[in-house]
Formats: C-alpha cells, sequence, structure tokens
C-alpha cells in the first residue's frame, strides 16, 4: 500500500512510499483530502522513510499541506532519511517555522512517548513564546546572561519559554543546576520551559543524567 493515513488523538499519520509511476496520484489524493477537511486541532506527521527519493511534484504536494497548517499554528511533522531529508532541506520547506524534520522513526516516538501521546510543541510552531537561542559553551557568565533572559521571559506576557540549544556545544554543572532552577520557577507560574536540543552532545549528557524526564525537551526545527 503506497499510502496509509491514520487518525490519533494527536496527531493525523500519514505513510508513503513510491512503487510505481500512479502511487504519486494517490499520495496527491491523500493529502489534498487531509488538507480540505483539517481542521487545524492537530499536528500533520508525514512519514517518507521508505522513500529513497522524492521528486520535485512530491515535494510540491507536501507544500501544498504546508500552506494549509500554517494558517493554523498547528506543524507538519515529516520523518525522512538521507536523500529525503536533504531534498525537503533543499526546497526550503524546512525554513517554514510551522515545519518539523525527524532523522528516524524512533525520535519521533521517543517524543510521542514523552508527551503522553502526541508530539511535544517545536520552539518554532509557538504563536505567544519566547525563543532564547543560545551558542557554544554554556558555563560562567552565559550561564548567567541565560538565566537573565529567561527570567525576564518568565515575566513578560509570553505563554511559553523555549531554550534553543542547537548551537551548545557544552554544558557545565552551573547550567544544569540553573536549568532546574528556571524549570522549577517557570512550572510554578505556569508557564511550560523547554529546551528544544538536538541529537549530541549535550542531548546525551541530559540523558545519561535522566534529565530528559525532569526537563521538556524537544527537537529543534531543522
Amino acid at each position: 500500500m503506497p499510502v496509509k493515513t491514520a487518525h490519533y488523538a494527536g496527531f493525523i499519520y500519514i505513510a508513503y512510499v513510491r512503487e510505481e509511476r500512479t502511487d504519486l496520484a494517490k499520495f496527491r489524493d491523500a493529502m489534498e483530502s487531509v488538507a480540505g477537511t483539517y481542521d487545524g486541532k492537530r499536528d500533520v506527521v508525514v512519514d517518507v522513510t521508505r522513500c529513497a527519493s522524492l521528486v520535485s511534484a512530491e515535494i510540491g504536494i507536501v507544500a501544498k499541506l504546508v500552506a494549509v497548517i500554517e494558517k493554523t499554528g498547528r506543524c507538519l511533522r515529516i520523518i525522512a532519511l538521507g536523500q529525503v531529508k536533504k531534498a525537503f532541506e533543499e526546497s526550503a520547506l524546512t525554513n517554514k517555522s510551522c515545519v518539523v524534520v525527524y532523522p528516524s522513526v524512533q525520535s519521533f516516538i521517543e517524543e510521542v512517548k514523552k508527551s503522553g501521546g502526541q508530539p511535544a510543541p517545536a520552539p518554532s510552531d509557538r504563536a505567544n513564546a519566547r525563543v532564547i537561542r543560545m551558542e557554544g559553551s554554556l558555563s560562567g557568565a552565559t550561564v548567567k546572561d541565560m538565566v537573565a533572559q529567561v527570567e525576564s521571559a518568565l515575566r513578560s506576557t509570553h505563554s511559553r519559554v523555549v531554550i534553543d540549544l542547537s548551537k551548545v556545544k557544552y554544558v557545565d554543572s552551573l547550567c544544569i543546576g540553573q536549568l532546574m532552577y528556571l524549570d522549577g520557577k517557570a512550572k510554578k507560574l505556569g508557564k511550560p520551559l523547554v529546551l528544544a536540543c538536538p541529537p549530541g552532545q549535550v542531548l546525551d549528557l541530559f540523558r545519561d543524567a535522566s534529565l530528559d524526564s525532569l526537563f521538556e525537551i524537544v527537537s529543534p526545527t531543522m
């Protein structure tokens, strides 16, 4: 079966693999059906991990659904590997604030499990989120700067605070302690504190210390 569509409480799931030329039309029909009935209450997940490549027409089909979703504040989550993931990146679709790409099915499943059956919010699809982007090493003065920015965001009217760690290569024990302090403060105020952290050394550190069960950690938009 080239196209499979399933509806879950937290998202609509579409899996696609092109086995014959006519499968492209089936994919278009399935995506247009979702777009035509989309109510903006759930994210949409497009799983193309079984595709070895995508042609421009298939990218265009996805782009049309993105145009529908981005008006709602929800998110299109793409699970793609290798050359297919690269094709999406080259199309600039991944620059859209409502698009999140997962490098494997497992990374998506882990996020769903941690967030109770639906994908955790991505830092880029927050209409009223304050995103704080950090770089390099988080230690000493840079940690103080991070704390100051987060505390300022928590005092603001933003409903959610996201610390984007995409470009952070190292965090020390002081940073971890301050993140725990900020997380506790955010929870008391009822404003979720989210860490956007890609696979790598920093995420491995959080997992080794079992901090991924304490913090809300999501994959940043790739």
